[in-house]
């Protein structure tokens, strides 16, 4: 089973878990960030700042997920967005493991080398699955060309 199956599949039990679940992730990649810094005497205010507003962003980001998956009727979007953030804080959490001096083996490095070099193709088959199964035209390039049925 690749990602993109993974993804289309997944079902969480409810939209409470949906939304609280990458939440509970971007805590505890807080929580491990924090902890790494003290143990590495480098607690940085200005490094928090930065790193709270991105989880502001992320947080932003899952509500408009939400907010498109509504509104356009785009099934997979919000878990989707969902996944993909408790992925990105699996790594981070990892990499603080990591950073804190904890032998996290060889899973650290396989996952993030695997999450560095699929992600791009993944989302593009993701995006195409979306298509197929939706009816919605989504671009799949980084161009302003928007792709019409049929062509």
């Amino acid at each position: 089973m690749d990602f993109v199956e993974i993804i289309t599949t997944l079902n969480f039990s409810s939209v409470m878990w949906k939304i609280l679940t990458p939440l509970v992730f971007s805590l505890g990649d807080i929580i491990t960030g924090y902890i790494q810094a003290l143990i590495n005497r480098n607690v940085d205010s200005q490094k928090m700042r930065t790193g709270l507003l991105h989880k502001i962003l992320i947080i932003l980001v899952i509500i408009l997920s939400f907010v498109l998956q509504l509104a356009f009727g785009i099934e997979y979007i919000s878990g989707f967005v969902c996944v993909y953030v408790v992925v990105m804080e699996l790594v981070s959490i990892l990499e603080n493991l990591k950073k804190a001096g904890i032998d996290i083996g060889k899973f650290g490095n396989v996952l993030k080398a695997k999450s560095d070099s699929n992600l791009n193709d993944n989302l593009g088959k993701l995006v195409e699955k979306i298509n197929e199964k939706d009816d919605i035209i989504i671009p799949v390039t980084d161009n302003e060309e928007v792709y019409k049925e049929g062509e």
